[in-house]
């Protein structure tokens, strides 16, 4: 089993959702850390298998480059018009 445990930073509590598609913790907050790891150790296989869903669908239909790359590009295309 391998997770990632993010440290909430800026804009990455707008892209993962605690408990859906990831986890997160406050930075400087050894508690927040300890609870989040030992939950991250407790999910059952369904529970893994959820959230792996979650965050593999995220990163297809929401973060793809390519996706994101024609967004841009057409809010840069209406700003200059």
């Amino acid at each position: 089993m391998c997770f990632y445990i993010y440290v909430c930073r800026r804009y990455v509590s707008k892209i993962i959702v605690n408990g859906y598609d990831g986890f997160t913790v406050e930075p400087g907050n050894p508690v927040d850390l300890a609870k989040q790891i030992s939950k991250v150790l407790s999910l059952t296989q369904e529970d893994i298998i959820f959230i792996k869903n979650n965050a593999r669908s995220k990163v297809l239909n929401k973060l793809d480059q390519r996706k994101l790359s024609k967004k841009m590009k057409k809010l840069v295309m209406r700003a200059r018009a």
